[in-house]
């Protein structure tokens, strides 16, 4: 029996309506692939006032993501620009990068013991600045901990190791370990080993805004799977923080200068410890996973320096680190923590005027730090290890 011409209609619009919202999605997957412009992957462009276009480029590298955007006189210079930056940033993870063996740090730490190693300028700079923070924090943050990384297996999900494992990682630890002469290098433990997870992402970001220093550009803004660097800026940029346990929920909004912001925090998965949660981030002082303690986001100069002192500061605890920064020129931070009546947000005195509350059902109270320069710890003109 022949159908309905009405009823056949009514299926074909039914399909039709069905495959509409898979229609549009793809649409809007091939328009992102694009960089949301016509100009293909490489870049989205938009003109800016004077002339000036914005450029990005979105790519993943060192095992996670990297965005960059900046603003140049034209589109061709600031691809250019973006370009410079990524081999920067790729050139420091074949530098830095311990995940690989053919890098120039995992070369040397697998170095003989007391063999002399001549380190390329740039390591030589970075690993030195590393340590002077590692001075400047009484040991809060160590460069040096690879033996208790792999001891506690932190790159493979945590595990608690054995008495005689922590031991013998905790004996081939810290900067004891190594000997830096004026030309070069040498590892005096046979299990001794530089990890970069608490300072390679900073150096890299260096490292990029150093290629552009002689291009031009301005409002430049990169973000290296959650460090930011921003340069260049007419005045201060608004950034956001987000909830200690999920990354993808912002409860802050940071107006800060150009410098570095770093975080480190609870929402990467930690460790127990005979039977208690622990931080992934390992405290050099006791050779064992930090406490859970919410998460602390450092604004310094340099990324560097954030990177570093995002750490330290975490390793040290709320009033420790908040009067680390009120003696250090140049290093602001802000702590989230968990309070009697929800989310806490604790500030340096430099960020009482530049912190704010988003509205949400996790808006945290924010108290501000006054102790500026009142701190035990010795004030600071400068920050350690300037770029």
């Amino acid at each position: 029996m022949p159908s309905d011409p009405r009823t056949s209609l009514l299926r074909a619009t039914h399909r039709l309506a069905l495959l509409l919202p898979f229609l549009a999605l793809s649409a809007f997957t091939l328009w992102t692939a694009l960089g949301s412009t016509r100009e293909g992957p490489r870049g989205a462009r938009a003109a800016e006032p004077g002339g000036w276009e914005r450029v990005e480029r979105h790519v993943a590298v060192m095992g996670t993501w990297l965005r960059i955007s900046l603003e140049a006189p034209t589109r061709a210079e600031g691809l250019a620009a973006c370009e410079r930056a990524l081999r920067a940033i790729e050139e420091a993870e074949s530098r830095l990068s311990t995940w690989r063996d053919d890098s120039e740090l995992a070369r040397l730490n697998a170095a003989p013991v007391d063999e002399p190693v001549e380190l390329s300028p740039l390591l030589r700079t970075e690993l030195e600045r590393a340590r002077a923070w590692s001075r400047e924090t009484s040991g809060a943050f160590e460069p040096a901990l690879a033996p208790l990384v792999a001891a506690w297996s932190l790159r493979t999900g945590g595990d608690q190791p054995s008495a005689t494992e922590f031991e013998s990682a905790r004996d081939a630890c810290g900067l004891r370990c190594w000997a830096f002469e004026p030309s070069v290098v040498r590892r005096l433990h046979e299990r001794a080993g530089f990890e970069e997870g608490a300072f390679g992402k900073g150096a890299s970001l260096d490292a990029a805004l150093a290629a552009l220093d002689e291009l031009s550009w301005r409002a430049l803004s990169i973000d290296l799977g959650g460090q930011l660097l921003e340069a260049r800026h007419a005045g201060p940029v608004r950034r956001l923080v987000a909830h200690p346990d999920d990354r993808a929920m912002p409860v802050l909004a940071l107006r800060v200068p150009d410098g570095s912001l770093a975080t480190s925090g609870d929402s990467e998965r930690g460790v127990f410890v005979d039977g208690e949660a622990r931080s992934h981030v390992l405290d050099p002082r006791t050779a064992s996973p930090a406490p859970r303690r919410g998460s602390v986001t450092v604004w310094a100069r340099t990324a560097l320096a954030a990177d570093c002192l995002s750490t330290a500061c975490y390793v040290l605890g709320p009033d420790a680190a908040l009067a680390f920064a009120e003696a250090h020129a140049g290093v602001e931070l802000v702590w989230l923590q968990d309070g009697p009546r929800g989310l806490v947000a604790r500030c340096s005195s430099g960020l009482a005027e530049h912190c704010e509350a988003l509205p949400s059902s996790a808006a945290p109270e924010i108290h501000v730090s006054t102790h500026r320069d009142t701190s035990p710890l010795p004030p600071k003109s400068e920050p350690i290890a300037p770029r």
